[in-house]
């Protein structure tokens, strides 16, 4: 038996590293699967680690073909990657969701016993009904889609992918208020708190969200915000800040310099320093002896980093007073996110 942990984050990272070690699994039989550009923060000797080489956002490597043949072969490649990584062995899949298509075809897989989801990010705090009614729908699909679908990837793939599946065996959490309502929740200990072994760094940290690259919010209100929030620390006189950008704007080159460019256009005059992308801002978060204030827009680096006793803040009213839609996504957050960090 196997056990298959996919790796969206610095959360989904270290969460599973708590599960290993709660439920006391044999180490040589799990295997960390690392997605989204996701880079290893430790080396181990007992612990798989294989790089996925799947992905959904931006272009989704089991995309539905009209050549049924292109669909057919793309199943053969993930089964066969699945019977490498598994030696043929059955699995348990441990996610942050079940609503990618990948992730649908681990879960739908033969050997597979069952799955679980490990908590990441802010869709880890609400209900699992407003998750999948509201927040992340499955969407609209024609009946010749649909048709489609099955014959691509015979069945394996879900008509109504639900975010979070309800077909799960467990949720892991770090901390009491991660998935509200769900059943069969387990609390681990939180691996960010009393972590003075990662970088110690003073003073003011931007973690900047994907929102522009997950098209949530248009260019250019993305833009003016930035500019607002490089004049909110002109005024305090701010003369250095530390930034860190998303995974997702590490994936897209042109993104990443265009965001890059904006941050240099409106700095005005502010010492900025990239921090790496493997960088943990959770483990900056959880050291006792750095003393840094987070910004962020609507990013769970800002919940995490006040549950760690750190000053969170949110540039997300920025945005709102642009952005109509967005400003009511800003006030059906769950109540945990405005206990922790401060709305500018």
């Amino acid at each position: 038996m196997k056990h298959l942990f996919y790796i969206h984050s610095t959360v989904t990272y270290f969460v599973a590293l708590e599960v290993i070690k709660y439920k006391k699994l044999d180490k040589h039989a799990c295997c960390l699967l690392l997605g989204r550009g996701f880079k290893q923060l430790y080396k181990f000797s007992e612990i798989k680690q294989s790089i996925v080489p799947f992905s959904h956002h931006l272009f989704d490597s089991f995309a539905v073909e009209k050549q049924l043949w292109n669909g057919w072969r793309k199943l053969r490649a993930f089964d066969d990657y699945v019977a490498q990584i598994t030696n043929s062995d059955s699995f348990h899949l441990y996610t942050n969701q079940s609503g990618t298509s990948f992730i649908q075809l681990f879960i739908s897989h033969r050997k597979c016993s069952g799955f679980s989801f490990l908590e990441e990010g802010m869709a880890s705090f609400y209900p699992i009904s407003k998750i999948n009614n509201e927040i992340c729908p499955a969407g609209y699909a024609t009946s010749f889609y649909k048709l489609l679908k099955h014959l691509n990837y015979f069945g394996r793939l879900s008509q109504n992918p639900y975010f979070y599946d309800e077909g799960y065996d467990k949720v892991y959490g770090i901390s009491e208020a991660a998935f509200p309502e769900f059943r069969n929740k387990i609390i681990l200990d939180n691996p960010f708190y009393n972590s003075e072994a990662s970088n110690c760094i003073n003073g003011h940290l931007i973690a900047l969200d994907a929102l522009y690259e997950y098209g949530i919010v248009e260019k250019a209100v993305y833009v003016q915000a930035i500019e607002k929030m490089f004049l909110y620390f002109q005024k305090r006189k701010v003369d250095q800040i530390y930034i860190k950008y998303h995974p997702e704007q590490y994936n897209n080159a042109t993104h990443l310099q265009e965001i890059r460019n904006v941050v240099t256009r409106y700095k005005r005059g502010i010492k900025v320093i990239e921090l790496s992308s493997t960088c943990s801002l959770e483990l900056i978060a959880g050291n006792n002896l750095a003393d840094i204030n987070f910004y962020v827009f609507l990013s769970s680096v800002g919940l995490y980093a006040g549950m760690c006793g750190k000053k969170a803040n949110s540039f997300a009213t920025y945005i709102g007073e642009k952005d109509i839609q967005f400003k009511e996504k800003i006030e059906s957050l769950p109540s945990v996110f405005s206990k922790y960090v401060k709305f500018l």
